[in-house]
Order: C-alpha cells, then sequence, then structure tokens
C-alpha cells in the first residue's frame, strides 16, 4: 500500500491526531508548574490532579460501553468538545482550589470518553478499509504523525510560556474545540448500533444500564484470562504508579535546580522530533529488537534509569538531555506507544474492544490515582528527589513483567 492510498484510506485520523497533539503539547511541559505558579502548594497539587484519576475509576468502563453501543465517533466528538470547554473553565477558576478541582474532574470524564473509543475507531478504520495487515505500519505511522503536532505544540508552549503559562492553557482548549468539529463533521462511525428491545422507556434504560454492566465485567474478565494481557498490564500499572509520581512532581524540581521554564517546552520538542523519526520505521524496529514484548521491556529500562538519574544530577544541560530521554522512552513503552497498543489489540476481542481497552486504561489511572495520592502524603515528609529516584528504580523492576507474555496471540 503506498502513501497515497494511505492517507486516502485513513487521513482523517492523520489530521486529527496532529491537532490533538498540538493541544497537549502546548500543556504537557507546564501542567504542575502552572498550578504551582497560580499559589498552589505541592500537596494542593496532587489533590487537583487527583480528580483526573478518580473520574477515570468512576467513568472510564461505562464510557467505553456507550462508546461500543452508540459509537466511537460520537464518544471521540463529545470527549474533545467537553475537554476544551473544562480547560477553559481550570483557567478562569484562577486560584479557586474548588472550583480548579470540579473542573479537572469533568476533564477526566471527557478524556475517559476518548481513551478506548479512539483506539477501536482507528481499528474499525482499518478493518471496514481493509488494511488491517499493515497494523505495525500504521500503529507507527498515527504515532510519528502525532509527534508532529507534539512537536508544533511544545515548539510554541516554550516561546508562550515566557509570556505567561495561561496563555498555553488557552490556546489548547481553542485546539481540543477545533477538533470536534472535525471529528463531527469528518468522521465516518463504524460502530454497530446496540439492539435494545423496543418497550417502554425505562424498560430500554434498564436493558441499557444491564448491558452496560454485562459488557464492562466482560471485558475485565477477557483480560484477566489472558495470559499476555495480564502481564501486560501488571507492567504498564506498575509504570504508571511510579510515574504519576515523577510526572506531577518533576516540573517545578527542575526549575528550582535552575532549568530555564523555556526549556521545559523545548525538551519536548526535541524528544517529539526523534520519536516522530523513529516511529516513522516502527515496523524495521519491530523486527530489529525481535517483536513489541523486548521494545517494552528495554524502553522501560531505559525510562527508569532516566528518572533516577533526575534524581541525582543538577547540571542544567545534563538534566535537559535527561527529560529529553525521559520523553522518548516513553514514547515506546507508555499506553499509548506502538508496542502497547499493537500488543493489546492482537490479544483482543473485536466486539468488545473498546470496553477491553477502557477497561485496561480504567486500571492504569487506579495507579495513577495511588502514585499521585503517594505523591501527596509523603511530598511533606520527604524530599521530591528521593521520591523521584525511588520511583525510577520501582519502574526498572517492574519491566521484567514483559518478558512473561508470549510471542503468539493468545485467544
Amino acid at each position: 500500500m503506498n502513501i497515497k492510498t494511505e492517507f486516502k484510506k485513513i487521513g482523517i485520523f492523520y489530521v486529527m491526531t496532529i491537532l490533538y497533539w498540538i493541544s497537549i503539547g502546548l500543556m504537557a511541559g507546564y501542567w504542575t508548574l502552572y498550578y504551582n505558579e497560580t499559589g498552589f502548594s505541592l500537596s494542593e497539587i496532587s489533590l487537583i490532579l487527583l480528580m483526573y484519576p478518580i473520574s477515570a475509576f468512576l467513568f472510564e468502563i461505562p464510557t467505553g460501553v456507550l462508546a461500543d453501543m452508540f459509537g466511537n465517533k460520537i464518544s471521540v466528538f463529545l470527549s474533545y468538545l467537553f475537554t476544551g470547554f473544562t480547560f477553559l473553565g481550570i483557567v478562569f477558576s484562577g486560584n479557586n482550589i474548588v472550583l480548579v478541582c470540579i473542573f479537572y474532574f469533568l476533564a477526566g470524564i471527557s478524556f475517559t470518553l476518548e481513551t478506548g473509543a479512539l483506539e477501536a475507531w482507528f481499528v474499525e478504520y482499518m478493518k471496514n478499509e481493509d488494511i488491517e495487515k499493515f497494523s505495525d505500519r500504521l500503529f507507527g505511522r498515527w504515532g510519528s504523525i502525532g509527534q508532529i503536532g507534539f512537536i508544533i505544540g511544545t515548539f510554541i508552549s516554550g516561546a508562550v510560556s515566557a509570556v505567561n503559562v495561561r496563555y498555553n492553557f488557552i490556546l489548547s482548549a481553542i485546539f481540543m474545540l477545533l477538533l470536534s468539529i472535525i471529528v463531527l463533521i469528518w468522521g465516518k462511525n463504524y460502530t454497530k448500533k446496540s439492539t435494545i428491545d423496543s418497550g417502554k422507556e425505562d424498560e430500554k434504560i434498564h436493558s441499557l444500564i444491564k448491558e452496560g454492566f454485562e459488557k464492562g465485567r466482560t471485558g475485565f474478565k477477557e483480560i484477566f484470562n489472558n495470559r499476555n494481557l495480564r502481564f501486560l498490564l501488571i507492567g504498564i500499572i506498575v509504570l504508571s504508579f511510579a510515574n504519576a509520581i515523577v510526572y506531577n512532581s518533576y516540573q517545578p524540581y527542575v526549575v528550582e535546580l535552575g532549568l530555564s521554564e523555556s526549556f521545559l517546552g523545548y525538551s519536548l520538542t526535541v524528544a517529539g522530533l526523534i520519536s516522530f523519526i523513529l516511529l516513522n520505521f516502527n515496523e524495521k524496529i519491530v523486527k530489529l529488537f525481535g517483536g513489541n514484548r523486548k521494545i517494552l521491556f528495554i524502553s522501560t529500562i531505559i525510562l527508569g534509569v532516566n528518572i533516577y538519574l533526575l534524581s541525582s544530577i543538577s547540571n542544567d544541560v545534563i538534566i535537559f538531555i535527561i527529560l529529553i530521554l525521559y520523553t522518548l522512552s516513553s514514547e515506546f513503552c507508555r499506553e499509548y506507544s506502538p508496542a502497547y497498543r499493537s500488543i493489546f489489540n492482537k490479544n483482543s476481542k473485536d466486539e468488545i474492544r473498546a470496553t477491553m481497552i477502557s477497561s485496561g486504561s480504567f486500571l492504569i489511572k487506579v495507579a495513577d490515582l495511588i502514585g499521585i495520592g503517594v505523591l501527596g502524603l509523603l511530598s511533606r515528609m520527604i524530599a521530591v528527589k528521593y521520591l523521584i529516584g525511588t520511583a525510577g528504580i520501582t519502574i526498572v523492576l517492574g519491566a521484567f513483567f514483559y518478558l512473561f507474555i508470549q510471542k503468539r496471540k493468545i485467544k
């Protein structure tokens, strides 16, 4: 399949992805720093950031089920629309912690509408366009094109942050709202509609709730009964728990060490550029390393080592390089990486794919919640550098769970 045919069949996802990652890139390096400069302490910031995993804990499964029932397109559209409005709500709430927590909680719900639905929608496109056999290449291209948006977003963020980090948030919201319009107008919906017996309205609602719970339970059951998915999730849960401590504390930590705020964004720009180049060769990288399992293992080790080094080095130049490697290795071992997505999707069932993805994402968000909670509790008693160092060691140990994943697909 040549590049022209590829863009004709699945190009809408590439456009969506680049805009989405511009939006995310605008704030990626500044979440914690923004709240810190607004006047919140690290404990208060941890409380705010807890709102996202809590909302995911409550709504990840229901929103995944809704996507399976009513269509992934609708779920993704609502996600981007609500995310844009909640970002604006956070900005205009100022230092009112109650309002900020409420809007961040709502933002978490918005993201759960997208987590399982977007990936399932992408797989639907591949199946309906008869290009699923190119999945490794397409997942890699999808990720690499997202990096273009991330590069643009982080580069802009570095410049804008020199004026006011608040403007990064506003621009991020605008791109999300623009993205929702594109999804609504040009996206195709391939999801089969859920069949609910006709009758009275309360009977329909009862049938909907029953079907939702059944699908949610089935999603967890399928994951835990599948050896590959089980060890994949254990590894990513350990990583997510430890990384939640790092990601939500490193920004003010490195700025206090003397790193310029602008270089937080620029480190992401450089990492994004390298990721873009590497992800375009994802199919060859998979063959070179002998499979996605080994890519997850090696990149997770690299991530953990870099995090540990971050806790023990104070030189600005070295810190800048470590931040680049931190972001770069994350692109190959987190839940949004091509390796993780490929293993998960190859071991998932088509008819409940979005529910299974949401079930996995649910467990990951629980790990995030616990990690942020630990950060909030311990940040007043233990220096941040020691929390970051311990998190790095934990990630290295968690990588070994991936070695239990079998190469063959498990039905």
